[in-house]
């Protein structure tokens, strides 16, 4: 941040956000880079016009002791702020080259002398003056002159924010690096706020990752969140405080609540600024508040009782139809424990398929006499809450409890009719979060029928099932199972009206459309989905994480990459917060991919790391890791990483994906054999149809007009089903015959393509410097046992190799990795995920 300070005068730095983003720190480490051409002025509480002259003045008097002697003559009021701000300014440019201030506080000065002077200051800043001002709201001065000379860097809360990267050196700082992924996923709740940011950290070191003690947080801690938000104007912080009863709020909603006609654009302003406010937006716009701060104003608006239930009773009419869970606190909270009572046994359904067990663990009682659940139903039945919000030891421990009281079920006790299927369906659960997806598929289509009294309870649960079963087929790329699990839930009996057909349905159609290659259908159901949930407000593994997957897939292929990257970040966000495993691993693995295609290898590359950080093999399936081996090759092959790229196809199983880089490898090493090896490849999909149309492109590479023939197949493939990215990843020969094709034959489509390639260069010669990396296989093998620690005089014993040799390949090792020892050595190995 300094760095972005290093400014010539004059300049003017404006920092405003709320407490908490270091605005202060960032102000005093400014000025101790040079105290003694720096005053600084902390503004108090109905300071005057004189109090703000008076006070610089003397700060500026350590410069020049004279300086504006005339200053204790200035009257108490009616100052002429035009003619003394001149008189000012004209001292101001004898004192030297430069001259620095800093304005802290600068939002407590308020009346229309200050105001006055505040604009003839701008109007009149000499060429040798920088100030830094500190502000917690949005100046009312207009800067509009200074800023189109390019005299003015404006900060908000969103460039404070602390950066994945800072994330990391404040963990390394607290020792924490082997904990990285963990911790990081702990901080989601902060948005980067460095205030909470460090609370948590605290917090995580005293008592480790457990959410709970978020919920009661020590006095000193609500402390700061209480200053933040006294950092708000009363405007706005009256706006945070009516809404904070809703988990989220639409545009539509706040009109509901008469919070008038600004609201909407008084919420956007604080998401844009990066001031505890996030939006989202499927159709219509939707604000969430920073789950620390809500979680604070909540417990603020408890304390008046008549106050929450008026706000309580407001709220209700917003959510009685989309959140039950919401509702019947709302309830709670306005004393009609009897109408809660009632509206939640009329929502069981979507209750049970909430994932929400901290909320259905409060009326569990009341829902299990509605269903004549005894005490062993009531022992499934939480087992089954357990593993759809990603508790799996409790899951399980359950499951294990329940067989061990009761044995076996059997469907001819009326109370036992369907619990063979609530346990199946639980186990089906468990191994899907684990990442037993071969498993998954087996469990889920074969779990029998459960409690057809039931009715549409039980046909939702089908759905759950098969979107499990489909994940896992759509995820190891198991097109006939995929397939199967669609055409079972398209003959789900369920109500049309039901909100499970706008929501499961979808989603399983979208992964079957993308795994068919077809983008347009699946990204029009993976917005039904995900619109239809933000309507629902599913929770745990019922929030519709495929069609998010879908909708990211999508964007990236089309080119929208940083509509994909929102989509990763919020959805991992979701997935590490229910601890919904395969899809947050599929959803890292994405941006990864993604990172890579914005020229952010060693980003991408970190981002793998951290995905197989949180899958260790004792835990999870392997399954899971061919999830994030399939994008790191992806990613390697644009890094030019042969050594790794071979390695990772040695491990993966036969998909579609190795066995598009296995006959491309294959053809291109034997073009002799190239069209036999060919004929064999598969064009089930549009995918692999363009897939073999450029692996034909590359292979003809010296026939010319026989490569653009595949080419122009690939090509009008693209332009008909909506690729675009696959291009952008072929070899530089397929490119480059991307660009002829587009001169000769200039077409939006390709004249885009080529843009987009000439663009890429810059990106592809940073990339080229990374491909200087590339290591033998003999290369990688010290270095990875250079990370162990053992002497290199034993390392090249276990490998059978002369001191001389090691040391030989040591530096090729340091050359190729541009570093100068071991510890560098094996840090940028890190970084690059070679370990």
């Amino acid at each position: 941040m300094l760095a972005k300070l290093d400014k010539p005068a004059p300049h003017a730095f404006l920092f405003v956000a709320p407490s908490g983003f270091g605005k202060t720190e960032i102000a005093t480490q400014w000025a101790n880079q040079k105290p003694e051409i720096t005053a600084w002025y902390t503004i108090e509480a109905g300071d005057s016009a004189r109090d703000v002259l008076f006070h610089i003045i003397e700060g500026l008097r350590k410069i020049k002791p004279d300086f504006c002697s005339w200053a204790e003559d200035l009257p108490e009021t009616n100052l002429d702020t035009s003619k003394v701000t001149q008189s000012f300014s004209n001292e101001l440019m004898e004192l030297g080259p430069e001259v620095r201030i800093v304005f802290d506080n600068m939002g407590d000065l308020t009346g229309a002398e200050v105001e006055n002077l505040n604009q003839a200051w701008l109007s009149n800043a000499p060429t040798n003056v920088k100030t830094l001002t500190i502000r917690r709201t949005t100046p009312k001065s207009s800067f509009t002159y200074a800023a189109n000379l390019g005299m003015v860097t404006y900060f908000t809360a969103k460039d404070l924010r602390f950066t994945d990267h800072e994330i990391s050196a404040l963990l390394k700082s607290r020792g924490l690096e082997s904990k990285g992924a963990e911790v990081k996923l702990a901080l989601t709740s902060t948005d980067g706020w460095p205030a909470g940011t460090q609370m948590l950290l605290k917090l995580f070191l005293e008592k480790g990752n457990n959410a709970e003690y978020l919920r009661d947080l020590p006095q000193s801690e609500e402390k700061i969140i209480e200053a933040t938000l006294d950092s708000f104007s009363a405007a706005d912080r009256d706006l945070l405080f009516s809404i904070a009863l809703l988990d989220d709020v639409t545009e539509s909603e706040l009109v509901k609540l008469n919070l008038g006609t600004d609201a909407a654009i008084r919420l956007r302003n604080m998401a844009i600024d990066g001031a505890f406010i996030s939006v989202r937006n499927y159709g219509e716009e939707v604000f969430t508040i920073n789950s620390l701060l809500l979680q604070h104003i909540r417990k603020v608006l408890l304390r008046d009782y008549d106050g929450v239930k008026e706000r309580a009773l407001r709220a209700l009419e917003i959510v009685k139809e989309s959140d039950p869970y919401r509702a019947f606190e709302l309830f709670l909270l306005a004393g009609e424990v009897e109408n809660a009572e009632n509206f939640i046994i009329t929502n069981i359904r979507r209750l049970l398929f909430s994932g929400k067990k901290l909320e259905v663990n409060r009326f569990v009682e009341m829902v299990a006499s509605s269903l004549k659940f005894d005490e062993e139903r009531k022992l499934i039945f939480f087992a089954y809450l357990e593993a759809t919000s990603g508790n799996l030891d409790e899951a399980e421990s359950k499951l294990l409890r329940y067989m061990n009281q009761f044995g076996s079920m059997t469907s001819a006790d009326p109370m036992r009719i369907g619990a063979p299927a609530d346990i199946q369906t639980t186990e089906n659960a468990i191994d899907f979060l684990k990442g037993r997806l071969s498993s998954t598929i087996r469990s889920g289509l074969g779990v029998p029928e459960g409690d057809r009294s039931l009715g549409d309870l039980e046909f939702a649960r089908q759905l759950v099932i098969l979107q499990m079963v489909a994940s896992a087929a759509f995820l190891l790329e198991d097109e006939v199972n995929l397939k199967t699990a669609l055409e079972m839930a398209t003959q789900v009996r369920i109500n049309a009206t039901d909100p499970s057909n706008s929501i499961y349905l979808p989603s399983i159609k979208a992964l079957y459309s993308l795994g068919t290659g077809e983008l347009d259908v699946a990204r029009e159901n993976a917005r039904l989905a995900i619109i239809s949930s933000l309507k629902q407000k599913p929770s745990g593994i019922f929030v519709p994480f495929p069609a998010a997957y879908c909708l990211a897939e999508v964007h990236r292929e089309k080119g929208e990459l940083e509509e994909a990257l929102a989509m990763c970040d919020e959805y991992i966000k979701l997935a590490s917060k229910f601890a919904i495993t395969p899809w947050l691993i599929a959803l890292m693995a994405k941006k990864a991919l993604i990172l890579s295609h914005t020229g952010r290898g060693s980003l991408a590359l970190n981002e793998i790391t951290q995905a197989r950080e949180l899958v260790p093999v004792q835990k999870y399936s392997s399954e899971i890791s061919r999830i994030i081996d399939e994008h790191e090759l992806l990613i390697r092959v644009a890094l030019a990483d042969t050594e790794r790229i071979k390695e990772l196809l040695f491990r993966m199983p036969q998909t579609d994906t190795t066995i598009a880089f296995l006959s491309a490898y294959e053809a291109m090493q034997s073009p002799t054999r190239a069209k036999a090896i060919l004929s064999t490849y598969r064009e089930n999909t549009i995918r692999n149809k363009i897939n073999k149309a450029l692996i034909s492109t590359e292979i003809y590479k010296d026939q010319p007009s026989l490569a653009k023939e595949h080419l122009r197949t690939a090509i009008n493939l693209g332009i008909d089903n909506g690729y675009f990215q696959i291009f952008l990843l072929q070899t530089p020969t397929v490119k480059s015959l991307i660009v002829d094709l587009a001169s000769g034959e200039p077409t939006i489509f390709l004249e885009q393509l080529a843009k987009k390639i000439r663009a890429h260069s810059q990106s592809a010669l940073s990339l080229g410097k990374l491909a200087n990396h590339s290591l033998t296989k003999r290369e990688l093998d010290i270095l990875r046992r250079l990370s162990t620690g053992l002497p290199i005089t034993q390392i090249a014993a276990n490998l059978h190799i002369s001191n001389n040799t090691i040391k030989s390949h040591l530096k090729s090792v340091y050359r190729k990795l541009k570093v100068d020892s071991r510890q560098t050595a094996v840090t940028k190995a890190q970084e690059l995920a070679l370990l």
